[in-house]
């Protein structure tokens, strides 16, 4: 369900939205804003590995990263909504 409200919110920003998968690494979403490419990881637990993140920095080293937890979440909807 986190990982669907975080999708919501993303698709009402401009640009275009992606998942990215190569073979067992996936990105939950990709936002491509002109040249800009930002992957958003969404982690609902209390750990995390960071290899998917990893593995697609290594292919888009322009790319930024925002990791997206729920301890974070508040804040990120907050910073997100005055994007909008």
């Amino acid at each position: 369900i986190f990982e669907s409200v975080v999708g919501a919110q993303l698709s009402r920003l401009p640009g275009t939205l992606y998942y990215w998968s190569e073979g067992h690494h996936e990105v939950d979403f990709v936002r491509v804003v002109d040249d800009q490419i930002i992957a958003y990881e969404v982690k609902s637990g209390l750990t995390y590995k960071a290899k998917s993140i990893e593995k697609f920095k290594k292919l888009y080293p322009q790319a930024e990263v925002e990791i997206v937890d729920l301890d974070r979440a508040q804040q990120w909807l907050l910073n997100l909504n005055g994007s909008i």
